[in-house]
């Protein structure tokens, strides 16, 4: 499974890369998981709190 993260301050780029993602898995057999972050420290947290 892929784990893919989107990290932009701006929600509608963030919405715009998840749907080209979304279209691109269409044609696949592959499993993913999309997360979207607002900011570095958002992700940063995340993947610290994913560690634990």
């Amino acid at each position: 499974m892929f784990r893919i993260a989107i990290c932009d301050d701006n929600g509608a780029v963030c919405s715009a890369i998840e749907n080209i993602i979304d279209d691109f898995f269409k044609t696949e057999t592959m499993h993913y998981e999309i997360d979207g972050f607002q900011s570095g420290e958002e992700l940063l947290k995340e993947l610290d709190d994913h560690e634990k």
